[in-house]
């Protein structure tokens, strides 16, 4: 995938998770009416997928607003795969907020799989933003300087 649809998958997706977000809080607060549920885990539960909501959507938009396609081929291909990983951690933490917290229970396949995406693709850029300045450096290097 060429770096502008990345850049406008980020942010597209990014943004529509924001906005799954807020009707996510309507839907809590007015349809869920968890504040007047005398069960804590499952209210809890709800909050701490909502938010994982918003640290997703917020994330892949971050990404999009400085997203820059490297120079290196190779550090491009791992640039690549850490955007697949943000972008697949939005749709498990999507599906994971509309059942997981229904039934409460400590074993949260969906959650886990979305924090996991989000650890390898934030580490997976890192490394591709190592790897470039490695790249830059060293072309910088070997270009000849005029006097």
């Amino acid at each position: 995938m060429s770096g502008k649809v990345l850049r406008h998958a980020h942010l597209v997706t990014g943004l529509l998770l924001i906005l799954f977000f807020v009707l996510s809080g309507q839907y809590m607060q007015h349809t869920l009416r968890l504040s007047e549920q005398p069960f804590d885990a499952q209210r809890m539960m709800y909050r701490a997928s909502h938010l994982y909501l918003l640290l997703v959507g917020v994330m892949n938009t971050v990404v999009a607003c400085y997203w820059q396609p490297f120079k290196s081929r190779f550090s491009r291909s791992i640039q690549g795969l850490s955007s697949v990983a943000l972008l697949l951690a939005q749709p498990a933490f999507a599906f994971a907020f509309l059942t997981e917290p229904a039934v409460v229970s400590p074993d949260r396949t969906l959650t886990w799989s979305g924090c996991v995406l989000l650890l390898i693709g934030t580490g997976l850029l890192l490394i591709a933003r190592a790897l470039e300045y490695r790249f830059s450096k060293q072309t910088n290097e070997s270009t000849p300087h005029a006097d």
